[in-house]
């Protein structure tokens, strides 16, 4: 098959997006299939100064190869990162750039949409009318819902168009890929989508790549933190995360000299956080620099309790790429979230660890010495997690949903318009 991948993410960026579809790229061409990719030039989160350096001179469109993958990189406006303003006129014009990048890279059997941004759909919309493409539309957050939460979007006429656009995307997709149940059903209740359109692919771990090993390793050592009982939390440091539960447990956790927290990655909020800490004279956090993710496996390694915090605001099912990394590696974890969601589900199915209300710092400490206290049950509670992710979000189980799904599509395809000639798949 003729694959297109469309994602405003794409390494070198270091975010779960961007890995998610590299991997899943690797992975069908590995099969091969010829995937092209469609994404921005990377601008944030790179883990690494020369690919900066790399991207920085170049013109609006970049074509490169990697890894087996014809990669066509489109220049987006140069906002400051904390611009929602600037984000809005990106995500207005994305539609079009991402549409001539397309084309650039011919025809193809099938193209796979990464959400958010929402808008991104209407290039595939594009290339669905204009060239019969048909498209798989992957819901990560459910937009613009997420926003509203998130006190991010308070237009009524903003919020009114993109629920439009929102309706409009899904009614235009071949097909609704979500990375949980609770997010299909979110859709089916509160979107009036067909059952029948929904499916269920979970995000996935590579279980090779991060796997049990040993804590006291080169990253430790490295960065000078010894044997200190290290409950880590590293990505981004968004409006979606709230810092809040963490901070307040290692301010409970002070007389525990060998207790540390360490917090790694950027974001729009990063150097709030940094000031509480520093206000509060915590000397038992802290902060470092996002790393590149080679680095990765390392530091979940290194860990002995994985955090994820997600804020109180954020009511839609969500699963954190965090929760499967830290699972993979065969270490608890401690989940500051949504209790009704997807991640306190998967927490409970699993028994790897404690879910916790967003606001629960005091939980959030208790949590952390009865795991400190009780190695025995850290370490059940760690394997516990990886055979759930062994069996549930392996790389090679979701991708191969993906390959079999796009299969499905392709052929329908080609009995709906049969005088389009054969399709190679």
């Amino acid at each position: 098959m003729r694959i297109l991948l469309l994602n405003t993410c794409f390494p070198p960026m270091a975010r779960s997006a961007a890995h998610l579809f590299h991997d899943l790229g690797c992975y069908l061409v590995a099969r091969g299939h010829q995937v092209s990719v469609v994404t921005e030039f990377p601008w944030r989160r790179l883990g690494c100064a020369e690919f900066a350096a790399k991207y920085r001179n170049a013109r609006f469109w970049l074509r490169e190869t990697m890894d087996g993958m014809d990669v066509m990189r489109v220049r987006r406006f140069p906002f400051r990162e904390g611009s929602l303003i600037g984000r809005g006129i990106n995500a207005l014009l994305l539609p079009f750039t991402f549409y001539l990048g397309a084309r650039s890279t011919g025809q193809k059997d099938v193209a796979l949409v990464y959400s958010p941004p929402l808008t991104l759909g209407m290039a595939a919309f594009l290339l669905q009318r204009l060239h019969h493409v048909p498209f798989v539309f992957n819901v990560q957050d459910i937009t613009p819902q997420d926003l509203i939460d998130l006190g991010l979007m308070k237009d009524p006429l903003l919020i009114c168009f993109f629920e439009w656009m929102e309706r409009f995307t899904y009614a235009q997709a071949a097909c609704i890929v979500v990375h949980s149940e609770g997010n299909r059903q979110y859709l089916i209740t509160q979107r009036s989508v067909s059952p029948d359109k929904v499916v269920v692919i979970p995000n996935w771990v590579d279980i090779d790549l991060i796997r049990p090993s040993d804590r006291l390793n080169g990253f430790r050592e490295k960065h000078g933190l010894g044997t200190s009982f290290l409950v880590c939390y590293a990505g981004s440091m968004g409006y979606a995360q709230d810092l809040n539960p963490i901070i307040q447990a290692a301010k409970e956790l002070q007389e525990y000299e060998d207790i540390l927290f360490l917090v790694i990655g950027e974001g729009v909020r990063a150097s709030e956080w940094r000031q509480k800490v520093e206000r509060l004279r915590l000397r038992n956090v802290r902060f470092l620099p996002l790393q590149p993710k080679t680095l990765y496996p390392s530091i979940v390694s290194a860990s002995d309790v994985g955090v994820v915090p997600l804020t109180e605001e954020l009511r839609t099912p969500v699963v954190p790429a965090k929760l499967l990394d830290f699972m993979a590696g065969d270490r608890p974890v401690i989940a500051t979230v949504n209790l009704d969601g997807d991640t306190s589900r998967i927490i409970r199915e699993a028994n790897c660890g404690y879910a916790l209300a967003p606001d629960d710092g005091q939980g959030v400490a208790e949590a952390i010495l009865a795991l400190y206290h009780d190695q025995s049950m850290a370490r059940q509670l760690g394997s516990n997690g990886r055979a759930y992710a062994e069996s549930h979000f392996s790389l090679k189980v979701c991708t191969t949903q993906y390959e079999e799904l796009f299969r499905q599509i392709v052929r329908k395809q080609a009995i709906c318009q049969p005088k389009a000639g054969p399709r190679r798949v």
